[in-house]
């Protein structure tokens, strides 16, 4: 089974293309992994690192459920698992068990409110942490999560990234996607750095955002993509 949001996805493979690359994941849940960890995100701090990763490890670390599919069965034991956090007090939660305080989230400019704890990624996101039923696909092999953050600028790098993890950013180019002509339109979206396709474009609130939108707007029109 897959899911995934409305209007910012788009399929480029088939069910034997998912099911070739599902295995190599166990029989977890896969989910697309994301550069930060909205909507709380001072909860990237526990997330692992992921190495020897086909695509640019240091980077895309948390993860998203706009796009997500596995097993009939294991993604009901994961929803099951998600609906604890509903009944809980989830300020108290995050204090308690991760050591994050409201002012650590509630502070960074969101405009969500309350509500950014109520979210179902939020939801999705504590069951990668707490139980062993979803794999992120670090490797981008199957779903390429698109954000602006994807394209950083040089005062992100350095203020929030190798200030915060005192890690160096990556001398590769994030875009290294390859977008090829199919009677016209830009159809097949190749992944430079692990030499094959991938299968789901993900252009993360793109109904909301108008560059994400745009990037949806050229994948299909066949005009030059330029990142």
């Amino acid at each position: 089974i897959m899911f995934c949001d409305n209007r910012d996805v788009s399929i480029h493979g088939d069910a034997k293309d998912f099911e070739d690359k599902f295995e190599k994941y166990g029989g977890k849940c896969v989910f697309g992994s994301e550069l930060q960890c909205w909507p709380v995100v001072p909860l990237e701090k526990h997330f692992p690192w992921p190495e020897n990763t086909t695509y640019v490890p240091e980077c895309s670390r948390g993860l998203n459920c706009g796009v997500g599919f596995g097993r009939g069965g294991k993604l009901l034991e994961v929803l099951k698992y998600s609906t604890r956090f509903y009944s809980m007090d989830m300020e108290k939660y995050l204090s308690d068990k991760y050591g994050i305080e409201s002012y650590d989230y509630t502070g960074g400019g969101s405009n969500d409110g309350g509500r950014m704890l109520e979210g179902d990624q939020l939801m999705i996101q504590l069951v990668f942490l707490e139980t062993d039923l979803i794999a992120l696909d670090y490797d981008r092999s199957i779903i390429f999560t698109y954000q602006n953050f994807d394209y950083p600028s040089l005062r992100w790098i350095i203020d929030y990234f190798e200030n915060k993890y005192d890690r160096v950013w990556p001398k590769n180019d994030l875009w290294n996607v390859e977008f090829q002509r199919n009677k016209g339109v830009y159809q097949s979206l190749y992944n430079l750095y692990s030499d094959e396709y991938f299968l789901v474009f993900h252009s993360v609130a793109s109904s909301q955002n108008g560059h994400g939108m745009s990037m949806i707007k050229k994948l299909f029109s066949g005009n030059a993509f330029l990142p």
